[in-house]
């Protein structure tokens, strides 16, 4: 004859996202090592348990996302600032007594006259319109102006932001089941 584990209510109901997420992550820890015979599961709920709790991971990660977009939005202030400190000292740069510096602007007003305003531009627009500045800005003279302006750094600064906000964007999640939707799908196996 066989020992039965009889489990007390666990009050699963009670839990927030991420409680429910690992106290699932544990019952079929202890599915997996303890065998399913003892839990009076059969295979077949278990792996829909698995797969319930993916999603809800995804989910957890979803709501997540919140605090990426705050984060985001601060990134996004900080291109257009580096963006607008690049394009004003260019600018700047060309009514400048000394030649050198003078000669360096022209050059690069050049380059940067299409992108002048580009901060005023949706999210996905001014991304594409940096990456093809920094594309531009790498080309030629360009690199060898910049250093004379002492702009290489604030260029190398966009380049970052905009590598940072480009992981985000491309990133990809499943989507399909809400938080509630899936805690209805699994409380459905009564814990």
């Amino acid at each position: 004859m066989k020992d039965l584990a009889k489990f007390k209510p666990s009050g699963a109901s009670k839990f927030n996202l991420a409680e429910y997420t690992n106290f699932m992550g544990r019952f079929l820890t202890l599915t997996t090592n303890a065998g399913i015979g003892v839990v009076h599961y059969e295979q077949t709920d278990i792996d829909r348990m698995t797969q319930l709790r993916g999603l809800l991971v995804d989910n957890f990660k979803r709501n997540m996302a919140a605090a990426e977009t705050a984060s985001l939005q601060e990134l996004e202030a900080l291109r257009d600032e580096i963006g607008r400190i690049i394009i004003d000292s260019v600018k700047a740069g060309q009514s400048m007594a000394l030649p050198a510096i003078a000669e360096a602007s022209k050059a690069l007003w050049h380059v940067l006259q299409p992108y002048n305003g580009f901060y005023a531009l949706p999210n996905m627009q001014e991304t594409t319109a940096i990456e093809g500045m920094l594309m531009d800005l790498s080309r030629g003279d360009c690199p060898t102006h910049l250093a004379t302006l002492g702009l290489t750094d604030y260029v190398a600064q966009l380049a970052d932001a905009i590598s940072f906000s480009c992981h985000y964007s491309t990133g990809s999640r499943t989507r399909g089941y809400s938080p509630f939707g899936l805690r209805v799908l699994t409380d459905a196996f009564e814990w």
